[in-house]
């Protein structure tokens, strides 16, 4: 009689691939999506920058002016982003300061590059 199917030990040994490849992407994918939220956190602080910078232009504000988010939205920014991680807001504070962020993450580099 002839038989059909897999052994024991075939089955067993799918698994431990599976198992296998699975530690190496697994990490390699969390540690991408936490690349990804402090890169969307960057540029929302980026938009914020420009933002300000518009306003500043139309309004002839003072460096030392104080600027808040409801100065930017909506003319400037159509909705209050949010920092992707713990969903903070970003604090404003004069036209000269950069948007800031007081999320779990701070090491991540959740900071506006040098403009």
């Amino acid at each position: 009689m002839e038989r059909k199917g897999f052994t024991l030990v075939e089955i067993m040994f799918v698994v431990a691939i599976i198992g296998l490849l699975a530690a190496f992407a697994i990490p390699e994918m969390i540690r991408a999506r936490t690349t990804t939220r402090a890169n969307i956190c960057i540029n929302n602080m980026v938009e914020i920058r420009d933002a300000i910078d518009m306003w500043v232009l139309e309004t002839g504000a003072e460096p030392d002016a104080a600027v808040s988010m409801s100065d930017l939205v909506p003319t400037y920014i159509r909705k209050e982003p949010r920092c992707p991680i713990g969903n903070k807001p970003y604090v404003l504070t004069t036209v000269n300061a950069d948007p800031v962020v007081t999320c779990q993450n701070q090491a991540l580099g959740h900071v506006l590059p040098g403009y």
